[in-house]
C-alpha cells in the first residue's frame, strides 16, 4: 500500500476518529472595536502618536494577546505553520465540523475581523513603530508576532480556501481555516482546535509508519492465528444471518493478512535482537579485592540491608510528596470576600497542619516499623531497650537521617508555600509600591492606573452617613489578616512530632519531642513577611483614594428625595427656575452614568460599584421624577384653579333664577364678564406656556390633566355664547317675578293684619293654670312676627328692585315690642314650674343649691320687672303676682335643701331627726326633698329642730378636729423624740 493511499483513507476516515467539538454559537455580528476589546482585553490606547502608529499598536496588541495564550499552552504555532510538510500539511486534519458551521453561517463570517497568521506582514507592521517603547508598555516583553488582524472576504468550498486582506498592507491571502482565529471564537478554543489538529496529524503518521513497517517484511503464508481466536470467529459467522455471513468472512480474511504480517515483522525484529546479542565484546578484568571492599561498606554504610534500602526509599518518596504540597489555599483568578478568604485558608491551614502533625508521621512510622518489623537481630532491631547500644548502632543513623529528610521536605514546604503565596497575593500589588501617602486619585474613575489581570479580594463600594464611602471590608485588616495566616501556618510547623517513639516503643523518650521547623527570624521568613506586609500598606492607598472620590456624592446620596422637593415647592421658584433644576439633574444623571464605572480593578482589589451606581442614577431618576410630578401638580392646580372659576361663571349663568335679587345679580356679573375673561385668558395663556416646559422634557400628561387643559381652553366660547342665552331668559324672568311681587305684598297685608289679632288676644288671657300651653302658642306666634318681618324687608328690597314704592314696616316692629312682655312672663313662669319639679324629686346628695338659688333669685326678678310693665293691665298683673307668691312659698324649701346638703349633715342626723320628731324618714332609700315634705319636714317644730341638729353637728366636727390635731402633735413629738434617742445611740463611741 503505497504513501497517498494511506493519507487518502485517513482523510476519509478523518470524520469518525476526531474527538466531539462543542459547536459554536453564531450569535449577531459584534463590531471591530468590540472584537478588538475582547481579544486584547482593553481599548487600545497610545498617547503621542499619530492615527497610523496607533492602529500599528493596536494591530501589535491583538497578535501579542494570541502569542501570550499560545505561550501558556505551551504550544508554538510559528514553527509548526513554517515547518508544515507538504506531505501531510496540517490544514488537512483541522476539524471539518466547522466548515459545516460556516456553510450555514457564511453571511455571518464575510466582512467581519479575524485574526490571521501571516508572517510576511509582521516586517510591515513593525517598521512603523518603536518596538522598544512598546516592551515599556504594559504589553508582553516580546512583541514578536506574525499574528495581524485581516477582513474575511470570500470561501471557496472546493479548495476550502478563505480569501482575506489583511488590515495592515490591505493586501490579499489565500489562507485555510486553521490559520484564522474568527471573531466569534475565543483564543483558548483556537489553541485546542489547533492542538487536535496536530495530535491526529501525529496519529495518521503512526499509522502510515506502521503500514509501511508491515509491507517492508515477506509475508509468511504457513503462519496461522491462534485457535482460541480462531474458534471465536467462527461462532459469531454461524450465529449471524445470511446476509451478514459474507461481510464477517470478508472481515476475517483481512484480519487474517494482517495477523500474519505483524508475525512475520515480529520474527524479524526477534531474530536482529539474537545476533545483537550473541556479539558481546570481551570485559576489562580490574584486579580490585571486591571482598574487602564490600566487607568496609557494609561496615559503614547503612545500607547494608535490603529492608533499610526499602524503607529510606518509601520515606525519601513520601517526604517528596509533601514537599509538593502547599499551606495555604491558592486559587488564582478567582476574587473572593476578605471573609471568605480567611475561612478558606484556616480550613486549608486546619487540614494541612492535622497531617501534617498527625497523618505525616505516623505513616512515616508505619512504614519504617513494616520494613524492620521482621529484624530480629542486628543494628536494626527495633525492639532494642539499651540507649547505650541503640546511640552507637546504625538504626540510629538511620533515624537520624528521616528525622533530617523530614526537616528537609519540611523547610521545602514552607518555602515553597510561602514563594506562592507572597507570589500570589503581592503580584497585583508591584503597580503600586511606589504610591505616596499623599497619593490623590483623579478625574477618571474609569480606568485604573493599578490595573491587575487577577485580582484577588471582592469589595463592594458602599455609602453611609457615618462612613462616607467605604468599601464592604474594612481594607485596613486586610494586612493583619494576611499575616496572621502567614504566621499561623509557620507556628503550626513547629509541633510536628518525630517518629523515633512510635517506631523505637522499647525505648523512652521525653514526649513532645518535635523536628526543627525555620526559625520566626529566619531571613527566608522576616523578608518575605516584610514584604507582604508593605505590599498591602501601599495597596489600599489609591484604594482608599478612589473611594474618596465619592464623597462627592455623599450630600445627595444621605439626601430625602421628598424633603427636598416639599422644601424646593415651599420657596415658590419660578416655572423657568423649577426647568433648570431639572435639566441639572438629568445633567447629573448622565454624569453618572458616563463617569461611574460597573466595577474597577485597584492592585489586588476587585470593586464592584454597580450597586452604589445603580442606587445614585435611580435616586436622581426618581428626583427628576418628583420634581417633574411637581411641576405639572403646579400647572394642574393653576388649570383648576382657571377651570373653576370658568364653572363657576357658566354654573351662575346656566342656574335658573331663584329669586328677584338672584336674577338682579346676574345681570350686574354680565356685564363684568367680558374683562374677567380676558384676563382669565392671559393667566391661561402662561399656564400653557408652562405645559410647553413638560413638553419638553417629554412627560406625559395624564388623561385627566390632558382633559383638564382642554377644558380650560375651551371655556371661554362656551361662556360667551351662554350668555346670549341667559340675558334673552332674564327678560322673561322679570316679567314673572313683577306678578310674583304683587301677589306677596298682598298676602303680606293679611298675615300682618291676623298676626295683630293674635297679639291682642293675650290680654285677656289670665289662667295660670295653663302655664305650659301659654308658653307654646307664644313660642309659635314669636316665630311667625320674626318670618313676617324679615319677609316684610325682603318684598321692600324687592319694591326698590322694580323701582315700586316701599312698604310700611313700622307696625310689624312695633308689634313684636308689645308682644315680648307676654312671651317673657309665660316662658319664665313655665321654666320655673318644671325646674321645680325637678328640684323637689332629685336626690339630695346631688342636689346644687347655689345654682338653685340663682335661678329662683332669676325668676323672681324678672316677675317683678312684669308687674311694672302690666300695671296698666291688672289682670294680667295679677297673674304675674300669683308667681311671685308661687315662688316665695318655695324659699323655705330652699332653705331646708340648704340645710341638708351642709357637710357636717350625716345619715347619723336623719336618724336623731326621726328621733326627736317621730317622723320616719327612710334611709334606705334615695332620699329627695319631696320625701322629706310629706313626712313633714315643713312644719316649724320640725324645722326648727333640723336647725338644732345641725348646729349640734357642726360643734362635734369641729371638736373632732381639734381631737385630731392634737393627737397628731403628740405623735409628732413621739417621733421626735425616737429620732433623738436614735441619733444618740449612733453617736456614742463606748459600744
Amino acid at each position: 500500500m503505497t504513501e497517498n493511499v494511506i493519507i487518502a483513507d485517513n482523510r476519509r476516515a478523518q470524520r469518525d476518529l476526531r474527538p466531539n467539538i462543542p459547536e459554536f454559537k453564531w450569535n449577531a455580528v459584534p463590531s471591530v472595536a468590540s472584537l478588538r476589546r475582547s481579544l486584547t482585553g482593553r481599548d487600545s490606547k497610545v498617547s503621542n502618536v499619530t492615527r497610523s502608529t496607533r492602529v500599528n499598536y493596536s494591530q501589535l496588541n491583538m497578535g501579542l494577546k494570541m502569542q501570550k495564550t499560545l505561550a501558556t499552552q505551551e504550544l508554538d504555532l510559528n514553527n509548526i505553520f513554517k515547518n508544515d510538510s507538504q506531505e501531510l500539511p496540517l490544514e488537512f486534519f483541522d476539524d471539518f465540523n466547522f466548515e459545516e458551521l460556516f456553510e450555514h453561517a457564511k453571511l455571518n463570517l464575510l466582512r467581519h475581523s479575524a485574526l490571521a497568521f501571516l508572517p510576511e506582514v509582521y516586517e510591515n507592521l513593525t517598521s512603523n513603530i518603536d518596538l522598544a517603547s512598546f516592551k515599556s508598555s504594559e504589553s508582553l516583553k516580546e512583541p514578536k508576532n506574525d499574528w495581524v488582524e485581516v477582513q474575511i472576504v470570500d470561501y471557496n468550498e472546493k479548495s476550502k480556501l478563505f480569501r482575506v486582506i489583511d488590515e495592515i498592507n490591505f493586501e490579499e491571502h489565500q489562507l485555510p481555516s486553521i490559520k484564522i482565529n474568527f471573531w466569534n471564537e475565543d483564543s483558548t478554543k483556537y489553541v485546542e482546535r489547533v492542538k487536535r489538529a496536530i495530535e491526529f496529524r501525529e496519529k495518521c503518521k503512526r499509522m502510515i509508519k506502521y503500514e509501511a513497517e508491515l509491507e517492508s517484511h515477506p509475508l509468511i503464508e504457513n503462519t496461522s492465528m491462534p485457535q482460541k481466536i480462531s474458534l471465536k470467529m467462527k461462532l459469531q459467522i454461524d450465529k449471524a444471518e445470511n446476509g451478514q455471513k459474507i461481510k464477517l468472512n470478508e472481515i476475517v480474511k483481512d484480519f487474517e493478512h494482517h495477523f500474519k504480517k505483524c508475525q512475520a515483522a515480529i520474527d524479524t525484529k526477534l531474530s536482529e535482537f539474537s545476533s545483537k546479542k550473541a556479539s558481546k565484546k570481551n570485559l576489562v578484568q580490574l584486579n580490585y579485592d571486591f571482598k574487602t571492599l564490600r566487607h568496609d561498606f557494609r561496615w559503614k554504610s547503612i545500607y547494608c540491608q535490603p529492608e533499610v534500602f526499602n524503607a529510606m526509599f518509601d520515606v525519601s518518596n513520601i517526604c517528596s510528596d509533601i514537599s509538593s504540597l502547599c499551606l495555604f489555599n491558592i486559587e488564582k483568578g478567582t476574587e473572593m470576600k476578605i471573609s471568605d478568604f480567611d475561612k478558606v485558608q484556616k480550613s486549608k491551614i486546619t487540614e494541612i497542619t492535622n497531617f501534617l502533625q498527625t497523618e505525616w508521621p505516623e505513616n512515616l512510622a508505619q512504614v519504617v516499623y513494616n520494613h524492620f518489623k521482621n529484624i530480629k537481630i542486628g543494628w536494626f532491631n527495633i525492639r532494642i531497650s539499651n540507649w547505650e547500644v541503640y546511640l552507637i548502632s546504625k538504626l540510629y543513623r538511620f533515624m537520624l537521617l528521616v528525622q533530617q529528610k523530614m526537616q528537609e521536605a519540611l523547610q521545602a514546604l514552607i518555602c515553597s508555600s510561602i514563594q506562592q503565596y507572597i507570589n500570589w497575593l503581592c503580584e497585583p500589588c508591584i503597580t503600586s509600591l511606589d504610591v505616596s501617602e499623599d497619593f490623590e486619585w483623579d478625574e477618571d474613575l474609569i480606568q485604573s492606573p493599578f490595573d491587575s489581570e487577577f485580582p484577588i479580594f471582592h469589595l463592594v463600594l458602599q455609602m453611609n452617613e457615618s462612613l462616607g464611602a467605604h468599601f464592604s471590608s474594612n481594607v485596613d485588616t486586610f494586612s493583619d489578616i494576611l499575616l496572621s495566616h502567614f504566621d499561623t501556618v509557620l507556628l503550626n510547623t513547629h509541633f510536628i512530632k518525630i517518629i523515633d517513639p512510635m517506631v523505637l516503643q522499647c525505648l523512652l523518650y521525653e514526649p513532645g519531642l518535635c523536628i526543627s521547623s525555620i526559625g520566626l527570624m529566619d531571613e527566608r521568613i522576616t523578608e518575605p513577611r516584610n514584604y507582604l506586609k508593605r505590599c498591602y500598606e501601599k495597596a489600599i492607598i489609591p484604594l482608599k483614594a478612589y473611594a474618596s472620590r465619592y464623597n462627592e456624592q455623599l450630600e445627595f446620596f444621605l439626601m430625602k428625595n421628598e424633603t427636598f422637593v416639599e422644601n424646593f415647592k415651599s420657596e415658590n421658584h419660578t416655572m423657568l427656575e423649577i426647568k433648570e433644576e431639572i435639566l441639572m439633574n438629568i445633567d447629573k444623571k448622565q454624569e453618572l452614568e458616563e463617569k461611574l464605572p460597573i466595577s474597577i480593578v485597584i492592585g489586588p482589589f476587585f470593586v464592584l460599584i454597580e450597586p452604589l451606581k445603580r442606587i445614585l442614577i435611580r435616586k436622581r431618576n426618581d428626583l427628576i421624577q418628583k420634581l417633574m410630578k411637581m411641576l405639572n401638580d403646579l400647572i394642574r392646580d393653576k388649570t383648576m384653579k382657571i377651570v373653576l372659576q370658568y364653572r363657576e361663571i357658566f354654573n351662575r349663568l346656566f342656574e335658573p333664577p331663584s329669586s328677584v335679587e338672584f336674577l338682579f345679580e346676574t345681570q350686574n356679573m354680565i356685564e363684568t364678564l367680558p374683562e374677567l375673561i380676558k384676563s382669565t385668558e392671559e393667566e391661561m395663556r402662561v399656564v400653557l406656556y408652562d405645559y410647553e416646559i413638560l413638553d419638553f422634557f417629554h412627560y406625559v400628561l395624564t388623561n385627566e390633566d390632558c382633559a383638564l387643559k382642554w377644558e380650560a381652553i375651551r371655556w371661554p366660547n362656551r361662556i360667551l355664547s351662554q350668555i346670549n342665552v341667559t340675558q334673552e331668559q332674564q327678560i322673561l324672568d322679570i316679567e314673572k317675578f313683577q306678578k310674583e311681587q304683587v301677589s306677596e305684598t298682598s298676602s303680606f297685608d293679611k298675615t300682618l293684619e291676623s298676626l295683630t289679632v293674635q297679639v291682642q288676644e293675650y290680654q285677656f288671657k289670665d289662667d295660670a293654670t295653663k302655664v305650659t300651653q301659654n308658653a307654646q302658642n307664644c313660642k309659635k306666634l314669636s316665630e311667625n312676627l320674626l318670618i313676617t318681618q324679615k319677609l316684610g324687608r325682603t318684598l321692600n328690597e324687592r319694591q326698590l328692585l322694580f323701582n315700586l314704592p316701599e312698604l310700611e314696616l313700622e307696625n310689624i316692629d312695633q308689634l313684636i315690642v308689645s308682644f315680648k312682655p307676654y312671651e317673657t312672663l309665660w316662658f319664665t313662669a313655665a321654666n320655673f314650674y318644671h325646674n321645680r319639679e325637678v328640684w323637689l324629686n332629685e336626690k339630695i346628695a346631688c342636689l346644687n343649691v347655689h345654682d338653685i338659688f340663682e335661678a329662683l333669685e332669676n325668676s323672681k326678678n324678672i316677675f317683678m320687672e312684669l308687674v311694672d310693665d302690666f300695671e296698666e293691665i291688672p289682670r294680667i298683673q295679677a297673674v304675674c303676682n300669683s308667681f311671685l307668691a308661687e315662688i316665695r312659698s318655695f324659699e323655705p324649701i330652699l332653705e331646708l335643701m340648704q340645710d341638708f346638703t351642709h357637710f357636717c349633715w350625716s345619715k347619723k342626723c336623719f336618724k336623731s331627726l326621726n328621733e326627736k320628731t317621730g317622723m320616719k324618714i327612710s334611709l334606705e332609700t334615695e332620699l329627695s326633698t319631696q320625701n322629706c315634705i310629706e313626712e313633714g319636714i315643713l312644719k316649724k317644730e320640725n324645722r326648727e329642730m333640723v336647725k338644732v341638729i345641725l348646729k349640734q353637728a357642726i360643734e362635734d366636727h369641729h371638736k373632732e378636729e381639734i381631737t385630731k390635731a392634737e393627737e397628731a402633735e403628740k405623735r409628732r413629738k413621739e417621733e421626735e423624740i425616737l429620732e433623738a434617742r436614735r441619733q444618740r445611740r449612733l453617736a456614742r463611741t463606748d459600744i
